[in-house]
């Protein structure tokens, strides 16, 4: 008797504001939706951060158009199987099973690197455990309005981008240098190992964290039915749009185009470094990631709400700019091709945080969740259009012999 009262005044990780006042301090909201943002896009920079070894490995195919295909299309049917009926599932249970998965095939990548296809198996495995992880979650932060735990989310999967190219970029320097495979592969075997290790670090510490009592009341998550769904997303049309279209523009440059050495560039110092190119350039992009993500976004689109769509539209503006800068029509320099990958990184963040951030304040207290997982559903949308649009200009280009 004594048990089933201790377990009705347990209080759901996403319980009224009330309950959060007394349970939960910001800075532990903020500390749990960090670790799991880390955690959650792990397996995905590891492999977007090896694309120098993977580049060398299998020089005549456009690997990193294969591998961000083989991860933005399951990531995509994953993550909207996720909003039907057929997936009810713990929300606790869902998260460490998820990165149980996760812990796993990121400890298989090194063992099958040499098979292009067996690469693409596993990257389509990470991105479609990953999507019923990330809607789990950016469901879960839409509970917490007012930007603070959401852009805590968003900053730890920022900061797992920049984390990881660092890790990549250490491993490679202590193991060895050099532009074979065989010199990439020490380091390359390292680095997935480590980030492993930080994957199954979550998982426990995770664990550890949903072992107090208040997190062993988190219901099961609502089912997302049509009509609902429908009535949500026109209430947050705005900022869904404005995540669809980032995304879209994000992923039509990188990591594809942006990761060859732009024409003009290419008989420069930067092709004796080919190797190290990608790896650069995902670098930047991180950097610029997170530095968008937590630069004041969410201060500013709650207090001006027309913002988000200023920059959006921004956003698309700049992009045949871009493309005419890596073909060689307008001119580049080292510094300015570097600082484009940063700013497509930062306004990626920016505009993203942003969009998460608003979402809450267009729609009912019940129908948050529902929202947050709308708009990671028009984040891979918006992920897998810009990649296979990124693909097909990518091959455009290659037969008008632009680059």
């Amino acid at each position: 008797m004594e048990e089933e009262d201790s377990s009705e005044q347990r209080v759901p990780l996403y319980a009224k504001s009330e309950s959060q006042d007394e349970q939960y301090s910001p800075k532990q909201l903020s500390a749990t939706f960090f670790l799991l943002g880390l955690g959650t896009l792990l397996p995905w920079n590891a492999l977007l951060s090896s694309l120098d070894f993977y580049t060398s490995l299998h020089k005549d195919a456009p690997v990193a158009q294969y591998i961000t295909n083989s991860y933005s299309g399951p990531l995509m049917i994953s993550g909207l199987l996720s909003l039907t009926s057929y997936m009810s599932f713990e929300t606790i249970q869902s998260i460490l099973i998820c990165f149980g998965l996760l812990s796993v095939v990121t400890l298989a990548v090194p063992c099958i690197a040499d098979s292009l296809a067996a690469t693409a198996i596993a990257t389509v495995l990470i991105g479609l455990v990953g999507g019923l992880l990330q809607s789990v979650l950016y469901g879960l932060v839409n509970y917490f309005p007012g930007g603070t735990v959401t852009s805590a989310f968003n900053s730890g999967a920022g900061a797992a981008s920049v984390l990881i190219v660092s890790l990549r970029i250490v491993t490679r320097l202590a193991t060895g240098d050099g532009d074979d495979v065989e010199a990439l592969l020490p380091g390359f075997r390292v680095f997935f190992a480590v980030c492993t290790f930080l994957c199954i670090a979550c998982l426990v510490s995770f664990h550890r964290l949903t072992r107090r009592p208040e997190y062993a009341a988190v219901p099961r998550y609502s089912n997302v039915h049509l009509a609902a769904a429908y009535d949500t997303l026109h209430d947050i049309a705005k900022p869904a749009a404005c995540l669809l279209f980032c995304f879209q523009g994000t992923m039509l440059l990188f990591p594809g185009i942006f990761t060859r050495i732009p024409v003009q560039l290419d008989k420069t110092h930067l092709g004796s470094i080919r190797t190290w190119f990608p790896l650069i350039v995902v670098a930047l992009f991180a950097l610029g990631d997170t530095t968008g993500r937590a630069f004041f976004s969410s201060a500013l689109v709650l207090r001006y709400p027309q913002s988000l769509l200023i920059f959006s539209i921004a956003r698309v503006a700049v992009l045949p700019i871009h493309i005419l800068q890596w073909i060689g029509v307008i001119s580049l320099n080292t510094t300015s091709a570097f600082g484009t990958v940063f700013f497509h990184g930062f306004i990626n963040g920016f505009i993203m945080n942003m969009a998460f951030v608003s979402a809450p304040d267009h729609t009912s207290e019940e129908m948050r969740e529902n929202a947050g997982r709308l708009m990671f559903a028009m984040l891979i949308c918006g992920l897998f259009l810009g990649s296979a649009s990124g693909w097909i200009l990518d091959e455009v280009l290659k037969s008008f012999s632009l680059y």
